[in-house]
């Protein structure tokens, strides 16, 4: 009969993970360094000090969940907005909360086109104004909380183009999700770098989400350059394509996502 799961055992995972010989420092590192090389040794069998890559991408996704609930409170999700005495507690809110935000959206526009007084006027589109915000604020949230969550998703997705679009490789299906998990595992091990501008306000969540997102699809494209030797201008611009239709399929998922998030939050 083998050994009951224990705490100890729980902990010997973790410690392994993070261990820098053979963990994710370690393998971070190197797909960081040379990530087509990285992947191409472990395919090849180089797999002592390589962590394995779909534990490394459901471990990324743990450790930065942790961080983001340990170090990114909701109650710092303002961005700087002026929205002093608004509730922002929405997860209190009815799961039909959206319709109820559009609906109150409408009326606010049709009274501001019909005010009879510029003062009511202006009023209306202050409060428009407040109610866009916290909305934006809202989706920023969950787009940077749940992040992780969405590169989960993207594993499918990205394995599925490269499966298509890179024959010439000659690698299997598993193959192709093992690549895929490594680098959506340094894409979200990646986004623990927001973490300090936002709790500092150095900069928009807005601006950290797109900058985040445009350096992380380039590493992508570069990862996947190297490791499906993409050479010449032909296989360059598939990879480009490639790349856009994960960029397309990410933002797809995201949204969807998203939206299920908005609606149903309870």
């Amino acid at each position: 009969m083998s050994e009951r799961l224990s705490l100890q055992h729980v902990f010997s995972e973790v410690l392994a993970f993070l261990s820098w010989e053979k963990g994710s420092p370690h393998t971070s590192w190197r797909l960081l360094r040379s990530p087509g090389r990285t992947i191409r040794s472990y395919l090849e069998g180089e797999r002592d000090r390589l962590t394995n890559p779909l534990r490394y991408l459901i471990m990324a996704c743990a450790i930065v969940t942790a961080v983001f609930v340990l170090f990114m409170p909701r109650a710092d999700f303002s961005g700087g907005a002026s929205l002093s005495g608004m509730d922002r507690d929405w997860d209190s809110e009815a799961p039909d909360l959206l319709p109820v935000v559009e609906e109150t959206r409408e009326r606010l526009m049709t009274l501001r086109d019909q005010a009879p007084t510029s003062f009511l006027a202006k009023n209306c589109e202050h409060a428009l104004e407040a109610l866009d915000t916290s909305l934006s604020l809202k989706v920023a949230e969950i787009n940077l909380t749940w992040m992780n969550v969405f590169l989960l998703l993207a594993l499918p997705v990205n394995t599925a183009i490269t499966w298509l679009f890179f024959r010439h490789a000659q690698l299997n299906v598993a193959e192709h999700v093992a690549a895929n998990a490594y680098i959506l595992g340094l894409q979200n091990l990646a986004s623990i770098v927001t973490v300090p501008a936002i709790r500092l306000e150095l900069i928009g969540m807005a601006t950290i989400t797109a900058i985040y997102m445009l350096l992380s699809f380039g590493y992508q494209f570069v990862a996947w350059r190297q490791l499906f030797q993409l050479r010449g201008w032909k296989r360059t611009i598939l990879g480009l394509v490639g790349v856009i239709l994960s960029v397309i399929g990410f933002i797809f998922l995201q949204g969807i996502a998203t939206v299920l998030l908005l609606a149903y939050a309870s």
